[in-house]
C-alpha cells in the first residue's frame, strides 16, 4: 500500500483526507469523488524533499512524547506507536467499515520541499497524522495546527 497525499488538498481545509488503495497499492482520493468535499487550494504545494530514514526501537522514555513539552528540539516524526497530539485525539473513521482507523505515522512541521522552497509547516507549525484500515485498504490524513 502506498502512503501518499496531496499537500495542496490537505492544506485547503478539508479536515480529513481519505484514500482507497487498489490491488496494485495505488492511492485514489475519496474526497474528490464526493461533491463539494475539496475546495480549490489557496496555494499549490510541490512534493516534499526525498530523504532516507531508518526505523529503530523506541526506548521507553520516548514512547509517549508530549507535543507541548517538546520545545522544538525533539524529533516528533514517527512511524507507529502513540501520536503526539497537539490538541485532543482525533482518530478518523474508515469510510469502508466505519471503525476507528489505526495510527500509522506523524510528520512534524518544517519538512523541506523538493524544489528548494520554504519548509512545509502544516498550517502554522502543526503536525500531519496518517491512519490506515488494512482490511478495507483505506488511509486517511488529518492535521492539527498550533
Amino acid at each position: 500500500m502506498q502512503l501518499q497525499l496531496c499537500l495542496s488538498c490537505m492544506e485547503s481545509g478539508v479536515g480529513e483526507l481519505h484514500y482507497f488503495h487498489d490491488e496494485a497499492g495505488q492511492a485514489h482520493c475519496l474526497n474528490a469523488a464526493q461533491d463539494g468535499q475539496l475546495q480549490a487550494p489557496d496555494r499549490e504545494y510541490g512534493p516534499l524533499q526525498a530523504t532516507e530514514v531508518a526505523l529503530a526501537d523506541t526506548p521507553a522514555r520516548w514512547q509517549r512524547q508530549d507535543w507541548g513539552q517538546s520545545n522544538g528540539r525533539e524529533n516528533l516524526h514517527r512511524v507507529g506507536g502513540e501520536p503526539s497530539w497537539i490538541h485532543s485525539p482525533w482518530e478518523p473513521l474508515c469510510t469502508g467499515c466505519g471503525q476507528a482507523m489505526r495510527f500509522v505515522l506523524q510528520l512534524d512541521a518544517q519538512i523541506p520541499q523538493a524544489e528548494g522552497g520554504d519548509a512545509h509547516f502544516w498550517g502554522s507549525g502543526g503536525m500531519l497524522y496518517g491512519f490506515a484500515c488494512s482490511p478495507c485498504a483505506r488511509s486517511a490524513y488529518i492535521t492539527q495546527y498550533t
